[in-house]
């Protein structure tokens, strides 16, 4: 006769080790961080009835670019990252990530569920992929997807501590607001970006600052641009009376 208990009208049985489950449940922005930094709510569920002492838990996120409708203006910013493909919107197999960031994390003891924050620097550079795709969204939501992995301590029947190790099987999605990204990197680098250069380089900026007496290597830059001639923008006095290329 089978029922509620099982075929055989026996009770389940427990599993004899945790086996836990993660929810991205949502992302803020902290207050006063010492850069800038975003916080992802995680829901940590386990039915074993087991109490876990704790987590050590490693967490990979990456970006799913093909999961988003881009309009013409973003496609043309993201060939650079994706390439030609992305002026077509065509980005490629729905496999295809952007790797961003990896983080470790400790889960605090529990039986039964409860939460852990992920705190997620965030790059200014904008040479790091990551910030060149967020920069090129002007809004909505970013897929992403969360990968964990790690060991999980916890009190055996007879007391003794036990430990069981995580799969990378638990891969939960998430589309986070864009524009929170934005509210971390504005809360510390306003209106700025980053750019990385080599020694050389940043040489070679400085004397020309120096000897076109220019306040800023930004002033250096600009001069530099203004002075170029560009197939795409052409020169600045091509660019202010509307010369044809």
């Amino acid at each position: 006769m089978s029922g509620a208990n099982g075929a055989n009208g026996a009770a389940p049985v427990a599993p004899d080790r945790p086996d836990p489950a993660f929810e991205v449940r949502g992302v803020r922005v902290p207050r006063h961080p010492l850069a800038p930094e975003l916080a992802f709510e995680v829901g940590v569920s386990d039915t074993s009835g087991l109490q876990v002492l704790t987590i050590s838990l490693a967490v990979q996120i990456a970006i799913e670019p093909s999961g988003v409708r881009y309009d013409e203006e973003t496609r043309e910013r993201l060939v650079e990252l994706l390439g030609e493909p992305a002026r077509t919107g065509a980005l490629g197999a729905p496999t295809r990530t952007i790797p961003w960031k990896r983080v470790d994390v400790l889960v605090q003891p529990f039986r039964g569920e409860t939460t852990v924050e992920v705190p997620v620097p965030c790059d200014y550079d904008a040479e790091v992929a990551a910030t060149a795709y967020f920069s090129a969204l002007p809004r909505g939501r970013v897929p992403l997807v969360f990968h964990f992995n790690g060991s999980a301590y916890y009190e055996g029947e007879d007391g003794r501590l036990q430990i069981v190790q995580l799969s990378w099987e638990e891969s939960p999605t998430f589309r986070m607001p864009v524009d929170a990204w934005r509210e971390a990197i504005a809360a510390h680098y306003p209106h700025r970006r980053w750019l990385a250069a080599d020694e050389d380089t940043v040489e070679r900026l400085r004397r020309y600052k120096l000897e076109h007496g220019l306040p800023s290597y930004e002033a250096a830059l600009e001069h530099l641009l203004d002075g170029a001639v560009s197939p795409l923008f052409g020169n600045a006095e091509q660019r202010r009376h509307g010369v044809p290329r």
